[in-house]
């Protein structure tokens, strides 16, 4: 398990709840910018390795073109490539709690997430 670096981000992206845009819970900046450092820091150096393990361990169909288009925040990444990211890369969820909005979080929490 990898520490929770949530003391890290000081504020949150993420829109507030009651604010204008209430639907959005992930801001795909700061996810993409956790998986990039967490899929280098687990040795996947290149975009071609990690989807080429995301592909053959998991079956999930993803180009390097969209990989890099979710780590530069450009593209809200689909379930099933982040179940496999977190598999491949060994991680948890709370991993990415510092992308998702704070009133989401508490009820994932809640819930034992």
């Amino acid at each position: 398990m990898l520490p929770d670096l949530g003391h890290l981000v000081k504020e949150r992206a993420v829109p507030d709840p009651d604010g204008p845009n209430p639907a959005s819970i992930i801001d795909t900046a700061v996810f993409g910018r956790y998986l990039r450092s967490l899929r280098m820091r687990q040795g996947f150096e290149t975009g071609r390795e990690f989807v080429d393990a995301l592909r053959g361990k998991y079956g999930v169909d993803v180009s390097d073109r969209t990989l890099y288009a979710i780590e530069r925040g450009e593209q809200m990444p689909r379930l099933d490539f982040v179940i496999a990211a977190l598999a491949a890369l060994d991680a948890d969820l709370a991993y990415f709690y510092p992308a998702v909005r704070g009133d989401v979080v508490e009820r994932l929490k809640e819930n034992g997430g």
